[in-house]
């Protein structure tokens, strides 16, 4: 318990980085493929549009909490995370390893997956949903999807 704690209040706390949400991404995601030495494509198909900070920090902080996930639970090979904006007004975060999948009867069980819970907290503060699919070895997939933001100008 100690330890699954103190990996919560680490990745609680990991950096923002002073990036775009998108270089923030490409960071932890290198940093991500580099310590742990899955393979992990990052697919972008993301305007050059920003986001308010709170929103963008609140992205970056389900897309960490998801690697930690992966890290921890998964034995994935294989990871992808796809990013889509302006799909009929909405923002699509797609993030999947090619794990172990997730035990139905322990996700269920209270005291368990902390973590996707705080995820699913963190998608409702932004106004969106976050489903979680997973089959006991056929890996998971979190699907985040937010209306689009209002658009913040660049140029001022």
């Amino acid at each position: 318990a100690n330890t699954e704690l103190r990996g919560l209040i680490a990745n609680f706390r990991a950096p923002t980085y002073d990036h775009n949400l998108i270089g923030s991404i490409e960071k932890i995601v290198s940093q991500f493929q580099n310590e742990t030495r899955i393979k992990t494509y990052l697919q972008k198909e993301w305007s050059s549009t920003s986001l308010a900070r709170e929103n963008e920090t609140q992205i970056l902080r389900i897309i960490q909490e998801a690697l930690w996930n992966i890290r921890k639970h998964s034995e994935a090979k294989t990871v992808r995370i796809m990013l889509k904006d302006n799909i009929k007004g909405k923002c699509h975060i797609l993030i999947e390893d090619d794990g172990i999948g997730i035990n139905k009867k322990i996700y269920g069980s209270p005291g368990e997956h902390i973590g996707l819970t705080i995820m699913q907290e963190r998608a409702s503060s932004l106004g969106g949903t976050l489903r979680v699919e997973s089959e006991p070895g056929e890996g998971t997939r979190i699907v985040l999807e937010l209306n689009q933001p209002e658009i913040r100008n660049n140029s001022s």
